[in-house]
């Protein structure tokens, strides 16, 4: 699950108003799912980022560790070979 990001003046940056700091990163990765998803990104890329609670893209990808991308090459596969289903 993505994870609530906090501002350096420690208030939150994503529905700063819900006091349940797990749903609010539940409401932000189901509006970044659902945009991301008519933007029209790979079903498998949403799988993983939900799996992974990360994005990995041509401009990240120099910045992830050998763990991170394997993690990410992992849900993708795992997305495409009928093992993993969006609760979503």
């Amino acid at each position: 699950m993505v994870k609530a990001m906090e501002s350096q003046d420690d208030k939150y940056i994503f529905f700063p108003e819900i006091e349940g700091r797990e749903k609010a990163g539940r409401m932000a990765e189901t509006t970044f799912i659902n945009v991301a998803r008519k933007a029209g990104m790979p079903e498998e890329f949403l799988y993983a980022f939900h799996k992974c609670g990360f994005l990995v893209t041509s401009y990240n990808k120099s910045q992830c560790t050998k763990k991170e991308l394997g993690e990410w090459q992992k849900a993708i596969d795992e997305y495409r070979e009928g093992k993993g289903k969006m609760p979503m």
